[in-house]
């Protein structure tokens, strides 16, 4: 059992009652020249006494005045009430030491453990049955009726309760304490002792409670509260300071002093408005009948100061008078701000959506508008948790409406005009806030919008770490297919381990089946299954050594090096199987069988047995090392090691004899060397340190490439398996390929976001491990990069691509200039050559998967596999090709200037349009499946083909200037054309009455190609400024610059990847898959 500390209050609250006696008997000038004279006086005196002031005048007649009076009396009582200010405590009141060592109860008095104006409590051990005890005594100083009626107040309620979240009661009574005989008997109360016990506040705040779990404590006072509830008792005084909890983690509610028992002959209910005011519901501080839904306003009070740090209403700044009308008609502020402001955006992450609307519920000031009683808000905080649906809804207008029409009630009464007015006030405050809304939901597009740029704008410069903070800066709830491109490019992540919060993973290797990956971490070992990704084992460090190296051997164990202590032996299963301590030890590193295990030494190596760690031989280089070697590296075969040092040196001696055939020093100022490694056929040596990374010939030492980066900081470089790639890890929170003949970068690949401490190839050479600062281990595939990935056909430009809507569709089809079709395995990026014996110039693919090819004679129809099925003629070459009519008609645009369409199925020609001007695409489906449209192309008039009748019209509406492409939306509403204009842009249409609807007007060049994404919302285009932009339809504005260069033609697969055929040979693959 504890109680609040008492704060000293002096006299403040008498001289308040005193200035504010002599205030309230003058009138008009008098009382002005008072409150005048008293302001030079005491400022923060003189601002109380005007608040009560306007309190009292603020109505008439007997019931204010007795509620004024009821403030003032409790501001002197040092009961319960605080009203908003700290308890006030009486500075004459004493603790007598004397009492300690008295008998209370049966109760033997050992130590003060709390103190308020009534009363004390303390620590006592009673006799039988004998148990630590909590005594709670009247003090001598303010034994009156009022407070021994509270005490047995408190004895009666407790008394009724036995519930595991309640302090129990074990006895009462009255006796004489103390030495003076002449004193009267004090009432006592024996309760239960709740051990290091703390406010509920105060707990949840050393135990860093995340949203979720305090709502989930509070779920469970409540239940306590409903339990006293269903015994007749109203706590009426529910706050922090009375909700505790012990070294057990069970929270206990306390101090039932003021509460209200039914069918009790004592009661404490008509001593006025008690409690504590900023924790008080409204009818409870207006002095109301209240029943057991005022203490539900308490909890929600509670859980609200729990959450925010502060109660709903906050009192500071503000006089008494104020916080009571604050509290009879405003609304708290909502918890996302408050919450976000007292404990930040990471506290406020775990908060649920609806936690407002239901403390709203509990915090409302009409009690019919809450909960019903304390257990139904324990049940509706449980289903708040498990996300299930509520009795609580979010506050709309029409709440706010209400709460102004009952706080101005009088005045709508009393003037019409008035009424009126207010009214429409309203409406213009709706519309305001409505423009106030648009203007935020207008804010926070600009700032996605800009998010995109500014991390498509790194990532061009090659920061994919900065490009990856803009984009979590981006609002999430327009994050789409821009979005999730620029986040693909910034972390190729396959699959990751995050460890605990302020680890750093030094070290990683495989297994030699590349089943295990082996983790050295600052305060864990452990093991991964590479193929799972699932933990094996995990050991945990019990010092600040961390685990530095790690090395696979052959038995599927591993060493593990700890930095300033020294070598373990595991198994498979994390078992240690031997240990040998040496502080000297850096680095360490086994032969391609993994069967000969070698350490440094300040003198070169040694070599130690790799099942029992025994010392075996000491190598001495010859000559000597010119500086300690912290990094060391043994051939596959292991007769020869290599060794860097904090002087900057590389030098590889015999691990026989240790006779140094080469040595070489970083040029300049010398730099620490981070790392070496063995090609896997032992010809080549990596090593770097600083900015410098350099290839060697093993056997020469002669340098075969060397890159110094200026800004760069290289460590834990090593081979591909094929030994055709250099990997290292960077400072700058990337892994980065090299060519290994010559040096060039081949990619780098992001996804850390930071710094990358070591780099390891998975023995098949799909996989690459990386061990971050952020405790992360990060596996990528071998050729990740954050370039958009590009596949190089026959070298020559690609002219088509196609792809079928269908999600079981596998391939995507490609033509080249050299009149080639290929066809693409989507999810692997394999090609394929397709043998036909014709020069393909177009290429278009069905639904149903049938591909059809235009080449030089006319137009053949493929099967899966590859195979012609049927074929047509035309007197002229066919350069375009493409289904329409829901694929029942293929149409093929000739190089004499007709547009034929023959039936998919028959290949009979059926209809022919004439006069198509050069430059026009493909003819494309509109809303009504029998009317086809033909876009008129440069100087030409689009024309309507009915593909039943072979009718032709031109559209009613006026067309976009020159349309020369098309494509029909997914949901066959709207059709996006591409025109020739000086400034190029994207038309939006009607799909059925090709009424005009919206310009895209960004590209510098003809728009000469438009796909739509599967769901409708994006449209992407490549024009002859040489740009593919993509389009947010329904705001009609540019979202990104997805690619910059010659872009012949583009698509969207079945998984809304884009595909872009590039006049520079290459077919490149933008992918959005939202991970």
């Amino acid at each position: 059992m504890t109680v609040n500390s008492p704060q000293p209050l002096g006299s403040m609250s008498e001289r308040v009652q005193e200035a504010f006696a002599q205030a309230v008997e003058l009138d008009g000038l008098p009382r002005s020249a008072f409150l005048t004279r008293l302001r030079e006086e005491d400022a923060a005196l003189a601002k109380e006494v005007e608040s009560l002031v306007r309190f009292h005048g603020a109505g008439n007649g007997e019931g204010r005045d007795r509620a004024l009076d009821q403030v003032l009396d409790q501001l002197l009582d040092g009961g319960h009430t605080h009203l908003g200010l700290e308890r006030d405590r009486h500075p004459t009141l004493s603790l007598p030491p004397s009492l300690l060592g008295e008998v209370v109860g049966g109760c033997k008095l050992e130590r003060i453990i709390g103190a308020g104006g009534m009363s004390a409590v303390y620590s006592a051990w009673q006799g039988f049955p004998p148990r630590r005890v909590a005594v709670k005594i009247v003090r001598r100083e303010r034994l009156s009726a009022a407070a021994r009626r509270r005490l047995r107040v408190e004895a009666e309620a407790l008394a009724r309760l036995e519930h595991p979240n309640i302090a129990r009661v074990y006895a009462a009574g009255s006796q004489l304490i103390g030495s003076r005989e002449s004193d009267p008997d004090s009432p006592y109360i024996v309760m239960e002792l709740v051990e290091g016990a703390m406010t509920i506040t105060r707990w949840a705040d050393e135990k860093q409670l995340n949203a979720r779990a305090r709502i989930a404590l509070m779920s469970t006072i409540c239940d306590a509260v409903e339990h006293a509830h269903r015994a007749g008792v109203i706590h009426r005084d529910i706050k922090p300071g009375n909700v505790i909890v012990g070294i057990d983690g069970t929270p206990k509610v306390i101090d039932f002093g003021i509460a209200s028992v039914a069918d009790s002959t004592v009661t404490a209910a008509t001593e006025g408005p008690m409690g504590t005011l900023a924790y008080m519901s409204p009818e409870q501080a207006r002095g109301s009948t209240i029943d057991t839904r005022s203490d539900v306003w308490g909890l929600g009070a509670l859980l609200y100061d729990l959450l925010a740090d502060r109660p709903p209403f906050d009192m500071r700044d503000r006089s008494l008078a104020q916080h009571l009308d604050r509290l009879l008609h405003d609304p708290p502020t909502h918890i996302t701000h408050a919450a976000s402001e007292a404990r930040g955006a990471s506290f406020v992450i775990t908060l649920p959506a609806a936690t407002d609307a239901v403390l709203r519920k509990a915090l409302a000031t009409d009690p019919d508008r809450r909960y019903r009683g304390a257990g139904e808000l324990g049940d509706e905080l449980r289903r708040l948790i498990r996300g299930e649906t509520l009795l609580a809804r979010p506050d709309s207008e029409w709440d706010s409406l209400a709460r102004v029409t009952r706080r101005h009630r009088r005045s709508l009464i009393a003037a019409t005009g008035i009424a009126l007015t207010v009214v429409c006030a309203l409406v213009v405050s709706l519309i305001l806030l409505n423009s106030e809304r648009t203007a935020l939901a207008h804010a926070n597009w600009s700032a996605y919008l800009a998010s995109i740029s500014a991390a498509s704008g790194m990532l061009d410069r090659g920061d994919a770490s900065a490009a990856h903070k803009n984009l979590s800066a981006a609002p999430e709830f327009h994050r789409d297919w821009e979005w999730n491109f620029l986040e693909q490019r910034c972390d190729q992540t396959s699959w990751q381990l995050q460890l605990p919060r302020s680890q750093q993973v030094y070290g990683l290797d495989y297994a030699a089946d590349g089943r295990t990956l082996f983790v050295a971490a600052s305060g864990h070992a452990l093991a991964l299954d590479a193929q799972t990704h699932q933990e094996r084992w995990r050991v945990k460090s019990g010092s600040t050594d961390p685990w530095w190296r790690v090395r696979a051997v052959a038995d599927r164990g591993a060493v593990f090096l700890r930095l300033v202590i020294g070598l373990e032996r595991v198994d498979g299963n994390g078992a240690v199987l031997a240990w040998v301590e040496d502080p000297n030890i850096n680095d360490m590193d086994v032969n391609a069988a993994g069967d000969r295990l070698f350490t440094n030494s300040p003198s070169g190596a040694v070599e130690r047995d790799v099942n029992t760690l025994a010392l075996l031989r000491t190598i001495v280089a010859v000559p000597a090392l010119t500086a300690f070697p912290r990094e060391m590296c043994v051939a596959p075969d292991g007769s020869r090691i290599v060794t860097g040092d904090m002087g900057g040196s590389v030098t590889l001696f015999d691990s026989e004899n240790g006779v140094v055939a080469w040595s070489w020093k970083t040029p300049g100022i010398p730099v620490e060397i981070r790392g070496v490694a063995f090609s896997s056929d032992g010809t080549r040596v990596v090593a770097c340190g600083g900015p410098h990374l350099v290839v060697f010939d093993a056997a020469t030492g002669a340098v075969l490439w060397h890159l110094a980066q200026s800004g760069h900081l290289y460590c834990s470089p090593s081979f591909t398996v094929d030994a055709n790639e250099v990997l290292v890890a960077t400072w700058s929170e990337t892994v980065e390929r090299y060519d290994a003949s010559n040096g060039a970068l081949i990619a780098s690949i992001s996804g850390a976001h930071s710094q990358v401490w070591t780099v390891v190839p998975s023995p098949d050479g799909t996989s690459i491990a990386a061990g971050c600062f952020g405790a992360r281990v990060q596996v990528f595939a071998s050729n990740a990069s954050t370039d958009i990935p590009a596949l190089v056909l026959d070298g020559s430009a690609i002219v088509s691509v196609a792809t079928s809507a269908q999600k079981s569709s596998a391939s995507l089809y490609a033509a080249t200039a050299n009149g080639a079709l290929f066809a693409i395995d989507r999810a692997t990026l394999a090609v394929q050559r397709i043998s036909v014996d014709l020069h393909v110039n177009d290429v278009a693919v069905a639904a149903d998967d049938t591909v059809a090819v235009a080449h030089d004679g006319g137009v053949v129809w493929l099967t899966g596999d590859g195979s012609v099925s049927r074929s047509a003629t035309t007197s002229a070459r066919v350069h375009r090709v493409g289904f329409v009519s829901q694929d029942k008609l293929t149409a093929a645009i000739c190089a004499d200037g007709c547009e034929v369409f023959f039936d998919s199925a028959s290949t009979k020609e059926k209809w022919m349009v004439g006069d198509r001007k050069k430059g026009c695409s493909i003819a494309c489906d509109t809303q009504d499946s029998n009317v086809v449209y033909i876009p008129g192309g440069h100087g030409g008039v689009s024309v309507l083909l009915n593909s039943t009748s072979g009718l032709q019209a031109h559209p009613k509406h006026m067309s976009p200037e020159f349309p020369i492409t098309a494509a029909l939306s997914p949901d066959r509403k709207t059709l996006a054309i591409g025109c020739v204009m000086s400034e190029g842009e994207v038309s939006l249409l009607d799909a059925r009455t090709f009424k005009p609807r919206a310009n895209l007007p960004n590209h510098r060049g003809n728009v000469h190609a438009v796909a739509w994404s599967n769901d409708g919302q994006r449209i992407a285009s490549a024009a002859g400024d040489d740009t593919v932009r993509i389009w947010h339809v329904a705001r009609e504005c540019e979202i990104l610059t997805a690619w910059r260069g010659p872009c012949t033609d583009l698509a969207f697969d079945a998984n809304d990847a884009l595909w872009l055929a590039c006049a520079d040979g290459r077919l490149r693959v933008l992918r959005a898959n939202d991970r």
